[in-house]
C-alpha cells in the first residue's frame, strides 16, 4: 500500500544520445503530471483505504493508460494500478 505524498520513478539518463534525452524529458514532465494528479486524489480520499486503477488515472490527466502504467510502475510494482492508506492529516 502507499501513502500520500507518493513520488512517480523518473528516468535519470544523462547520457549524450539525443534520442533518449529526449524520451527521458518526456518521461519526467509525464510523471510530475501523473505525480500531481495521483497526489491531488489522495488528499481528498475520505476512505482508509482505496483502489485507484490507471485507467482513472489516463482519464484525468489525458495521458494513455500504457503511459500510466510505465511510469507507475515503481509506485506498487503493479501494472494496473494501487492501493492507498487514508493520508495523515497534520
Amino acid at each position: 500500500m502507499v501513502t500520500y505524498p507518493i513520488i512517480v520513478p523518473r528516468n535519470n539518463y544523462k547520457g549524450k544520445d539525443v534520442k533518449k534525452r529526449l524520451k527521458a524529458r518526456g518521461d519526467n514532465l509525464r510523471a510530475a503530471v501523473i505525480e500531481n494528479a495521483i497526489n491531488t486524489l489522495l488528499q481528498a480520499q475520505t476512505e482508509p483505504v482505496q483502489i485507484y486503477d490507471y485507467h482513472h488515472i489516463a482519464e484525468i490527466t489525458g495521458l494513455s493508460f500504457g503511459q500510466i502504467s510505465e511510469l507507475c510502475y515503481g509506485i506498487s510494482g503493479s501494472g494496473n494500478g494501487f492501493t492507498a492508506c487514508l493520508p495523515q492529516k497534520a
